[in-house]
């Protein structure tokens, strides 16, 4: 099996589009169902190539099938004052899991962090998703218990 990681392109919309509501129906199927439209997802269009991304998407393809995608963008790490890349979203379609490619899109996460002169990497996982923590924990990153995950709605 061939894993190729590469940069969302524009052409890639549709793939991507089903895989994000891919991801929300896992999650929905895991507990606390939420409702995400159609509307809302096509938004990502704009986050990714529009005048200003506020975010980019690489996809994994298992032997040139579309397998998965990371969603990322950079920000600052202010302990060291050094760039930080932020995973928002990795997502392996099922019938790609445990062939490698969570494992060849965290690596290419890591690759453009360093590239970047990022010092470290963060992401957030549900606490509902034993199978994800069991994954990150393979990969060797450590929970983070010196702070607490905050989130406030900007839109109220």
């Amino acid at each position: 099996m061939t894993i190729e990681v590469r940069s969302v392109r524009r052409h890639d919309l549709p793939i991507l589009k089903l895989m994000i509501r891919e991801n929300i129906e896992y999650l929905n199927a895991i507990d606390e169902p939420e409702e995400v439209s159609d509307a809302t997802i096509d938004q990502i269009e704009g986050l990714v190539f529009g005048p200003s991304p506020l975010c980019s998407v690489v996809l994994a393809e298992l032997d040139r099938e579309v397998a998965g995608y990371l969603l990322y963008f950079l920000g600052v790490d202010m302990d060291e004052v050094v760039p930080a890349l932020h995973i928002n979203d990795l997502f392996v379609r099922i019938a790609a899991h445990r062939h490698g490619v969570g494992r060849a899109l965290m690596n290419q996460a890591r690759e453009i962090a360093v590239a970047r002169g990022a010092a470290r990497l963060f992401w957030t996982v549900w606490r509902k998703n034993p199978q994800a923590i069991e994954f990150y924990r393979s990969l060797g990153a450590e929970v983070w218990d010196e702070e607490l995950p905050i989130a406030w709605n900007a839109r109220r």
